[in-house]
């Protein structure tokens, strides 16, 4: 009897889980064909797609995605720019009860070689986006 005391009143201290406000979610995806607005990426072929999402519980999130692309170097053999890379951030919030508003940047960004006087096709755009519910 003393010996089952005493293991029951050995016990490991607990630990207090703690719990982040920021959250890091990846995403990979192989699409057999990338569209922008309508506009092939890809040429009728499978592109390799994937990024990196961090967000903080307050609203703010940056993110990175990728795809690998060939219209540039379609229109013209003497570009080396295999790569789409998007960068973004912004601030999202619900203004009422299932309603909500994201506003933010993001660069398209193609790394790679183009011929001279090419004009560069990396872009920077303001968004402002609503939501309700899963709609958004």
């Amino acid at each position: 009897m003393a010996g089952q005391a005493l293991a029951q009143s050995d016990t490991a201290p607990t630990q207090k889980a703690t719990q982040s406000d920021f959250s890091l979610q990846a995403n990979v995806s192989l699409v057999s064909q990338y569209r922008v607005r309508g506009l092939m990426q890809t040429d009728n072929k499978p592109a390799l797609q994937g990024g990196l999402d961090l967000t903080h519980s307050s609203g703010f999130y940056v993110g990175n995605w990728n795809s690998s692309i060939t219209w540039l170097s379609d229109s013209d053999d003497r570009v080396s720019a295999p790569v789409e890379m998007d960068f973004y951030g912004g601030y999202t919030t619900k203004v009422w009860k299932d309603l909500s508003v994201d506003l933010g940047a993001i660069r398209y960004y193609y790394p790679g070689s183009f011929p001279s006087g090419y004009v560069s096709p990396d872009t920077t755009e303001v968004y402002a986006g609503v939501g309700y519910g899963p709609v958004s």
